[in-house]
């Protein structure tokens, strides 16, 4: 059975590639080769983290007209784009800066713990036919994850090129975390109004308990649907409007009226 059936067209294809793409980062993050170095085994982890919310954040761009969302994708973007190329340059001389197997053991055992936490939350996110919002709900984990990967090495002996960049995660994802929950408090377009709430699988096929209403796939459906091909409608004209502020979003996010009608 489709644990999405009870979504529009869009949403049901949006998640699935969200699921392909968590499965992809877990495997990645699990099949990391541990070396006796915190400092290396940490940028060997957060690069596939950063290369998943690329990839989440490229999904939601397929598909949102939300103009303030669309700022916050381009920005994620450019952050873990920037990220990535920082942790390889240093890859190499960090996986110098060796830790006694204490250390090894200690951190490790926290990293399990956070990855464990974030894998699990990201895998039971509350579904609705909404992607906007899906987006947000899934991406607010992920980035806490990397807050608390960063924070939990930090307490050991680290490579000097690698601390900047475990700060600047911090300070980044913190921050964006906060801006995601006040767009998730604000609300957003018309398919934030629907009630239709399914439960997300897991890589093991199994459902997360339904936070919301079940849906009545004889009403909702059929509103959904059509709250999503309205939305579609509109898709070029909010992206013609993104695209004429020019090649990056102001850290504001404003629009004038003209643009936002």
């Amino acid at each position: 059975m489709n644990q999405y059936e009870c979504f529009s067209n869009v949403t049901q294809t949006y998640l699935r590639d969200f699921e392909r793409i968590l499965n992809n980062m877990i495997r990645q993050i699990e099949h990391v080769r541990m070396t006796n170095s915190i400092s290396r085994n940490f940028i060997s982890q957060m690069i596939p983290h950063h290369q998943a919310a690329i990839a989440m954040t490229k999904n939601i761009l397929r598909y949102t007209t939300d103009i303030k969302l669309q700022c916050l994708a381009e920005s994620i973007i450019q952050q873990q784009t920037q990220g990535i190329a920082a942790l390889r340059r240093i890859a190499g001389p960090c996986g110098m800066h060796t830790n006694c197997r204490e250390d090894l053991i200690h951190c490790q055992e926290e990293m399990n713990r956070i990855l464990s936490r974030m894998y699990d939350e990201m895998q039971n996110v509350k579904c609705v036919n909404d992607i906007n919002e899906n987006f947000l709900r899934e991406m607010i984990p992920h980035h806490l994850g990397a807050v608390a990967m960063s924070e939990n090495a930090l307490r050991f002996s680290l490579c000097s090129q690698l601390i900047p960049i475990l700060e600047n995660i911090i300070t980044a994802q913190k921050s964006a975390v906060e801006q995601m929950q006040r767009m998730l408090e604000e609300g957003g377009d018309c398919t934030s109004q629907q009630s239709c709430r399914c439960g997300c699988s897991d890589d093991r096929g199994q459902h997360s308990r339904s936070r919301g209403q079940n849906c009545n796939r004889g009403q909702n459906c059929g509103q959904n649907r059509e709250c999503a091909s309205s939305q579609g409608q509109n898709r070029d004209q909010n992206r013609e409007c993104a695209s004429s502020r020019g090649q990056d979003c102001d850290q504001s996010c404003e629009c004038s009226a003209d643009c936002q009608s």
